[in-house]
């Protein structure tokens, strides 16, 4: 299979201008806000290249051409807005690098507000509509209520991202949708599709890998404190097993803003367990928070794991470098 690209430039195809030009591209895609981006670095001799205006909408695709076995298989990594050009030489070069689309504009202007009595669900939902974004959010944050919480001089960005962090969630703006969700296997089944599940296959599959195992978690469960004022007492939440437990400093509002809390950190201590990462043969369908299975390894390691970076690299040859953590 031969490696291809395609470059959209507002719409139109750049491709065959910068196709005998082109020396690297770099995809990076991860769990967050900022990290989408991607370079493409071309040849610039005779500079016949248009640079693109910054704020210029660019979509990236990469995959492989059509051969007599196969059909073209090339995929759109999303869309970016171009952020900096970047002339270099000996010998002449340029370099293109755009940002995610999504987290430009309005959606990264810092603001202070307070939201009190509210489900995190509705907080995501009343940000996505004032952005015009669709939205999509796990039932289970429905049930989780902040007593109040602040929006300290943050974008609406950062202030989702933070919430997530807190709450086990996974927080992207995707497109047009903006996607607040439980981060591994807690997702519900018709989310789970929307990251896809993929397997590798160590014969097949792999250039070269490293698991690290963490034989003994730190401790054996975590413990969260909210302050009940009717009944004028602070609470304890516990989740995990019995033995070292950990205990959040933070004091929550609510019972349920607590419980999330603390089976976030619990599950974020399991599946920091085993980690890894791979080369792999170029794979353009892999995202963040996909579902990964590995296979023909050990089976110590032959598990299901939560994808958290996702590196496409096409130059000579197409590679995707992935990192990963052990999905609960």
């Amino acid at each position: 299979m031969k490696p291809a690209f395609r470059l959209l430039v507002n719409d139109l195809d750049y491709t065959a201008a910068l196709k005998d030009r082109m020396l690297e591209i770099r995809h990076t895609d991860k769990a967050g806000i900022e990290s989408d981006n991607f370079y493409i670095t071309l040849d610039d001799r005779e500079p016949q290249i248009r640079v693109p205006v910054h704020g210029e909408r660019l979509e990236l695709r990469l995959g492989y051409e059509a051969t007599n076995c196969s059909r073209e298989n090339i995929l759109s990594k999303g869309r970016y807005v171009h952020d900096f050009t970047e002339i270099t030489g000996s010998p002449d070069k340029i370099i293109f690098s755009a940002m995610a689309f999504n987290v430009r504009g309005d959606f990264a202007k810092e603001r202070t507000r307070s939201f009190s009595g509210i489900s995190i669900a509705s907080i995501v939902e009343q940000i996505a509509a004032m952005q015009k974004y669709e939205f999509l959010v796990d039932p289970y944050y429905d049930d989780v209520v902040l007593k109040w919480t602040l929006q300290d001089n943050e974008s609406d960005a950062r202030f989702l991202a933070r919430i997530a962090k807190e709450n086990g969630a996974f927080f992207k703006a995707m497109g047009q949708r903006l996607v607040f969700v439980q981060k591994g296997k807690s997702k519900p089944e018709d989310i789970k599709k929307d990251f896809g599940s993929f397997t590798i296959n160590k014969d097949s599959d792999v250039l070269d890998y490293r698991f690290t195992i963490d034989d003994e978690t730190p401790y054996h469960a975590v413990k969260a404190t909210w302050r009940n004022i009717e009944a004028n007492r602070d609470e304890k939440v516990i989740i995990g097993i019995d033995g070292k437990t950990k205990n959040l400093t933070k004091v929550y509002g609510t019972e349920s803003e607590a419980r999330s809390a603390a089976n976030a950190e619990w599950k974020r201590l399991q599946r920091i367990a085993i980690t890894g990462s791979m080369t792999l043969v170029g794979r353009p369908d892999l995202q963040a928070e996909g579902e990964l299975v590995v296979k023909g390894f050990r089976d110590e390691v032959d598990k299901t794991y939560l994808l958290t970076s996702v590196v496409n690299t096409l130059s000579d040859g197409y590679k995707t470098a992935i990192e990963f953590e052990l999905s609960v």
